[in-house]
């Protein structure tokens, strides 16, 4: 028999957890490797069988890092949307941290009414994956190319509910960054629902970022002129969707690259025909000054304005002013369709 002398056995001690390496405290199951590693905590790691929840049906769309996929719970038979992004990608572009952002930030602000919220996210040893809820209206840039200039009515309706969405991220230090309908989803009563937040970063209020990023339409003068810039950007970024679905095209054409078009933004006066109401043209003149501090960009500021004297933005925030009447009215007299009939058109097109 070995020595069982209760001197040669080793003693182990336990460090108090609050002495523990950070990575220790996850309910992960260990070992995991590197690319395991860099994206925990906001990623937990699971395994196959979590992904396989999910049925995929069709793609939605797909963007620089991976997919986005209409998706079916097994389970409940309930649809959403699953982002899947490849590590191998996210990794090559240096883009972990942006990664890890994204969801947190979703996550935490996903309360807000106009946001759609994360319900779940987790990685596999390839994949990382984000489930939202699925709009089936889908984006406003859709409705907007098939329908044209939307009436000041209904441009009302929407632009506040978007200036409500930009002040509430900017006052819990969020800047977007990619303000564009693309990424503004409609929900069954045509509320907007902000979505990827992909590009979304911390920043405060007395904060600056550099980093030259964005959809090149929609880029405020100060990014791309290489300056420091702060919220203010996004400001514009609404001012420049103010302007499209006010006229039915965006105020200048895309460059292939920041350089040109800063010479077309630089170029370009931005104001409204004069067929429209002084209010309209005095909101857009105002959203889309080129010098940022001279730019209107707080809500505070948005709701004086004459363009929404009669608006009240209690009832919009509580979703009591539903656009999709307004909209519906305008498809119905431009298109002779329904929004439903245009969406599941517009969805079988996606399926062909």
């Amino acid at each position: 028999m070995g020595n069982t002398h209760p001197e040669n056995k080793k003693k182990t001690t336990r460090l108090p957890r609050s002495k523990r390496p950070p990575l220790t405290h996850s309910k992960t199951h260990w070992p995991v490797s590197w690319a395991e590693s860099v994206f925990l905590p906001e990623f937990p790691v699971r395994g196959k069988g979590h992904e396989q929840r999910f049925e995929k049906i069709r793609e939605l769309c797909r963007g620089a890092y991976g997919w986005v996929h209409l998706s079916k719970e097994r389970a409940t038979g309930h649809r959403f949307a699953l982002k899947v992004l490849s590590k191998a990608h996210v990794l090559k572009e240096h883009a972990i941290q942006q990664c890890k952002d994204e969801v947190a930030i979703q996550a935490l602000l996903g309360r807000h009414p106009f946001i759609v919220p994360c319900i779940e996210h987790w990685q596999s040893k390839k994949h990382l994956f984000l489930v939202t809820p699925y709009l089936p209206c889908g984006e406003l840039h859709s409705i907007w190319q098939a329908l044209g200039p939307f009436s000041e009515t209904l441009v009302q309706i929407l632009v506040a509910e978007l200036a409500l969405v930009i002040d509430f991220l900017h006052n819990m230090g969020v800047i977007y960054r990619d303000l564009k309908m693309e990424n503004v989803l409609l929900d069954n009563q045509g509320h907007v629902q902000l979505i990827d937040f992909g590009l979304a970063r911390w920043l405060g209020y007395s904060s600056r970022t550099t980093t030259i990023c964005g959809t090149m339409q929609l880029m405020a003068p100060e990014i791309l002129n290489m300056q420091p810039y702060g919220h203010a950007a996004d400001w514009w970024s609404l001012g420049v969707i103010t302007y499209a679905l006010l006229v039915g095209n965006y105020p200048v054409e895309a460059c292939s690259d920041h350089i040109g078009m800063q010479k077309l933004v630089a170029e370009f006066s931005y104001d409204l025909p004069p067929q429209f109401s002084l209010a309209a043209r005095q909101l857009v003149r105002k959203l889309l000054c080129k010098q940022p501090h001279r730019r209107l960009c707080s809500l505070a500021t948005l709701r004086k304005e004459p363009f929404f004297c009669e608006l009240n933005f209690t009832d919009v925030y509580e979703k009591k002013i539903p656009p999709l009447k307004q909209l519906q009215a305008e498809m119905g007299h431009k298109m002779g369709l329904s929004v439903w009939d245009f969406c599941k058109t517009n969805e079988k097109r996606s399926d062909t």
